[in-house]
């Protein structure tokens, strides 16, 4: 009778604890909470991952794309357009130049100027007290002088740079770059010069003129 309870009680205890097996009461409660929370935190996370990715791929769409680009090109075109306006409002006004009493027409010397008397253009000038213009005749004087001694070959369309680079009297190209750099400040400035400024330049064109035509160092 003994043995049989005994062995009624080791079955109820087993099952029992088969029966309990799965249950761990506030402790598994707590894991399975947790649990939960940390998928709804992976899921919040993976739809703002999504939602900032389709946010980045919209902003840089095709049609976002193809319209900035258009815009900057159109931006570009018109910047362009108005350098290119400027420019060529500026080169006719200062080619047109005819400066009040000269007595001649600025684009007529620059066009022959190698047939021109360019000391009487150069005192014409600077009796109106166009020092500007003075400045301009100085340069071209300098032009002339390298062009008939073959040191530069003259074009109607290169630069005065172009003339630096092709220089072939090196002991002077670095004073003739100066005399360049000073003309070019002068003549496709904005403004006028008055006679205190032209005084503080014509040394130096003066000088180069000399140097050019006596072989002075």
């Amino acid at each position: 009778m003994g043995d049989f309870a005994l062995a009624q009680n080791e079955v109820s205890k087993a099952e029992w604890k088969e029966i309990t097996r799965d249950i761990d009461y506030g402790e598994r409660e707590i894991e399975e909470e947790e649990e939960e929370e940390e998928d709804q935190e992976e899921e919040l996370r993976n739809d703002f991952d999504m939602s900032w990715w389709q946010a980045i791929m919209s902003f840089f769409s095709e049609p976002f794309m193809s319209a900035l680009l258009i815009g900057l090109a159109s931006l570009v075109l018109i910047l362009l357009i108005i350098f290119i306006i400027i420019k060529a409002q500026k080169d006719s006004s200062l080619r047109k130049l005819k400066s009040r009493n000269l007595g001649f027409s600025l684009e007529d010397i620059e066009e022959n100027f190698h047939e021109t008397d360019l000391e009487k253009a150069l005192r014409l000038a600077l009796e109106a007290e166009d020092y500007k213009v003075a400045v301009r005749i100085y340069y071209l004087i300098i032009i002339k002088i390298l062009s008939e001694n073959a040191h530069i070959k003259w074009r109607k369309e290169k630069t005065n740079f172009d003339y630096v680079r092709e220089m072939n009297l090196l002991q002077y190209r670095a004073y003739f770059s100066s005399i360049t750099l000073s003309f070019e400040r002068i003549w496709y400035g904005d403004s006028l010069i008055g006679e205190q400024e032209y005084n503080l330049l014509k040394p130096q064109f003066e000088r180069f003129i000399n140097k050019l035509k006596h072989g002075e160092q």
